[in-house]
């Protein structure tokens, strides 16, 4: 019995493979790319760069 069960969820499993991209899924694609084409790069952001706070010898928590 367990081996017809494994046997039919292969079946299954390959038939799902086998298939095209659905409509949804080719619409999520589309969108995604459409997405990333209006976020625009991202490197070109200015960024600042903070030094780490560096803790007073003597306190708690210092060298």
């Amino acid at each position: 019995m367990k081996a017809i069960a494994f046997i039919a969820a292969l079946g299954v499993i390959v038939s799902l493979s086998a298939c095209g991209k659905s409509d949804l899924e080719k619409q999520v694609e589309k969108d995604t790319a459409i997405s990333k084409k209006m976020a625009g790069d991202v490197n070109k952001v200015p960024r600042v760069i903070v030094a780490p706070d560096t803790p007073a010898s003597g306190k708690e928590g210092g060298k």
